[in-house]
C-alpha cells in the first residue's frame, strides 16, 4: 500500500503547528428571540425576508426594485413578532390538545395560488428550493396556528353587549361624524391647493407625490400601478376622471381608497384587455360611517370585546412563555451613556 506525504511547507487541511489559521471562519449566528425552547436567528430572518422577495417576483415579475427593497425591510421588521406569537399559539393549541385542520391549510394553499395565478399551491410551491418551501410550509403553520387559536379563545369567552353600550356607541359615531365633515374640508382645501401649483408649473407632479402625498407606501414619482376600470368598480368619479384624460395629464383631487388623490394617467390601454398606468399624490380623509343600525353596533362591539379578550389571554401565555427578547437588549446597548471628559 503506497501513501503520500505532504512537503515541507505544503497545507494537508491542517494549519502547522505555531503557524495563524487564516482560513476564513463562519460568523455565528445572532440569536434575536427566544421562545421556550426555540429561538429565532438573525440568519433566519434574512431567509424569510428573501423568501418574500422572491414569491413578490413570482407573482408581479416587473416589480420595482424599490417595491422589493420595502418588502424586504418589512418581512424583517415582522418577523420578531411574528415568531413570537405563533410560538405561543402553537403551544396554547398543543396544551389545548388542539389541531390545524388540514381543510384549513390545504385552503390556505388554495388562496394562495389564486393569488400567484398558478394552476395549484405544487406548481407555486416547484419554483422554490426546498429550503424554501420548508420555511414557507413553516410560516403557514404558523399563521394558521394564530388563526386557530384566537377562534378557540373567543368560542370560550363570554360576551354580553349590552343595550346602553349600543346606545353609546351610536351616539358617538354622530359626534365623530360631525367632526369629520369639518376636516373633510380643510383636506379638500389643501389638495386643491396642490393641484393648482402643479397646474401652474409652481411644482412637479413628482415633486407633489415626494412632499406632499400620504400614500402609506409611497412609490417614486407617486406610482399607483396598473388598472382596469373592473378594478376601480364603485368608484366612479374617478373613473370619469380618468376617462377624460390622456398620458401626461393630471386631474383635479378626486375621491378614492377613503381620501383625495391627483391622478397623473402614465399609460392608456393599447389593447382590449388593456390597463390604465397612473400616479397618483394622495390626501387621507378622515373616516367617516352611516349611523349604525343597533344590530350593527352590536357586531362592532362584539368584535372589539372578542380583540380584547384575545389580547388578555395573549398577554397571559406570552408571561408563562419564557421569551427571552436580544432585541431590546441591542438597543440599550447601542445607547450607552458617555463618560464625561475628565
Amino acid at each position: 500500500m503506497a501513501f503520500s506525504f505532504s512537503g515541507c511547507g505544503e497545507r494537508n487541511g491542517n494549519p502547522v503547528s505555531g503557524e495563524k489559521d487564516n482560513s476564513p471562519k463562519a460568523k455565528p449566528d445572532v440569536v434575536l428571540v427566544t421562545v421556550g425552547k426555540e429561538s429565532l436567528t438573525l440568519d433566519s430572518v434574512e431567509k424569510m425576508a428573501q423568501l418574500r422577495v422572491k414569491l413578490e417576483t413570482l407573482r408581479t415579475p416587473r416589480a420595482r426594485k424599490e417595491r422589493l427593497e420595502r418588502l424586504r425591510q418589512k418581512a424583517k421588521s415582522e418577523a420578531v413578532p411574528f415568531f413570537v406569537q405563533s410560538r405561543i399559539y402553537s403551544t396554547y393549541l398543543a396544551e389545548s390538545g388542539a389541531t390545524i385542520p388540514s381543510s384549513a391549510r390545504e385552503d390556505y394553499k388554495a388562496e394562495m395560488a389564486r393569488t400567484f395565478k398558478t394552476k395549484d399551491f405544487d406548481s407555486l410551491s416547484g419554483k422554490l428550493t426546498e429550503g424554501e418551501n420548508a420555511l414557507l410550509a413553516k410560516n403557514i403553520d404558523g399563521i394558521l396556528a394564530i388563526k386557530e387559536a384566537k377562534k378557540r379563545i373567543i368560542a370560550q369567552t363570554d360576551i354580553i353587549v349590552s343595550e346602553k353600550e349600543k346606545d353609546d356607541f351610536i351616539a358617538k359615531v354622530v359626534r365623530m361624524n360631525a367632526l369629520s365633515a369639518a376636516t373633510n374640508a380643510a383636506v379638500y382645501a389643501r389638495a386643491t391647493n396642490v393641484w393648482s401649483r402643479i397646474s401652474s408649473r409652481e411644482i412637479t407632479f413628482e415633486e407633489a407625490a415626494a412632499d406632499y402625498s400620504e400614500a402609506e407606501v409611497p412609490e417614486e414619482g407617486g406610482e399607483w400601478g396598473r388598472f382596469s376600470f373592473e378594478n376601480l368598480r364603485g368608484e366612479d368619479e374617478l373613473i370619469e376622471a380618468i376617462r377624460k384624460s390622456s398620458p401626461g395629464d393630471v386631474t383635479p383631487p378626486v375621491e378614492c381608497d377613503n381620501g383625495l388623490a391627483i391622478i397623473k394617467v402614465l399609460e392608456v390601454p393599447t389593447g382590449a384587455s388593456g390597463t390604465y398606468r397612473l400616479a397618483r399624490v394622495f390626501f387621507k380623509l378622515p373616516l367617516s360611517w352611516e349611523v349604525p343600525t343597533r344590530e350593527d353596533a352590536e357586531n362592532v362591539l362584539r368584535k372589539r370585546a372578542e380583540n380584547a379578550a384575545i389580547e388578555r389571554k395573549f398577554n397571559e401565555l406570552a408571561a408563562k412563555a419564557g421569551i427571552v427578547d436580544n432585541t431590546k437588549n441591542d438597543k440599550k446597548g447601542s445607547k450607552k451613556r458617555r463618560k464625561p471628559k475628565q
